[in-house]
């Protein structure tokens, strides 16, 4: 039966573009990125009236469509985050001896560790104490411990 049969997509015209005349002024008023396609076409309509109709505006944002896909500036690429409470929390430890604290003529050896609760924002640092080589005569000797915290996040609302 005729509706069974699988057609094809046509690569033809079938009447003639009415946007063959103004398609390159076009082109050229895309490359501004804040100008919409209905604006552009108004201004184009009041400018060559003899060529373009109110019924033409379907067909020129079909245009403008496939042109900023296949030519257009590239668009931003965005994964939004779901982020859940209490399922997440982000963690950084910066070795500090690059910075050369003393206290009281010895060297601090210490790391600090930075978390942040990924839902809410909250973050705080705690300083750790690093281990000391085995054998070395420094009072700071044992595994890494923490030392204190230092929170924030209850002040920035």
């Amino acid at each position: 039966m005729p509706s069974e049969a699988k057609t094809q997509k046509r690569l033809w015209r079938t009447r003639e573009d009415p946007l063959a005349d103004i398609w390159n002024e076009a082109e050229e008023m895309l490359e501004i990125p804040e100008l919409e396609s209905k604006a552009l076409f108004e201004y184009l309509c009041e400018k060559h009236p003899d060529k373009l109709l109110e019924n033409h505006l379907r067909t020129f944002q079909c245009r403008v469509r496939e042109w900023k896909a296949t030519k257009g500036p590239s668009q931003e690429v965005f994964f939004p985050q779901d982020v859940t409470p209490g399922r997440r929390m982000s963690v950084d430890f910066t070795h500090m001896n690059a910075l050369e604290i003393t206290i009281n003529g010895e060297a601090f050896a210490h790391m600090l560790c930075h978390s942040v609760l990924s839902y809410s924002g909250w973050e705080w640092a705690s300083v750790l104490l690093q281990r000391e080589p085995s054998g070395s005569q420094n009072r700071h000797t044992g595994r890494i411990v923490p030392s204190g915290t230092c929170s924030r996040g209850a002040l920035d609302g």
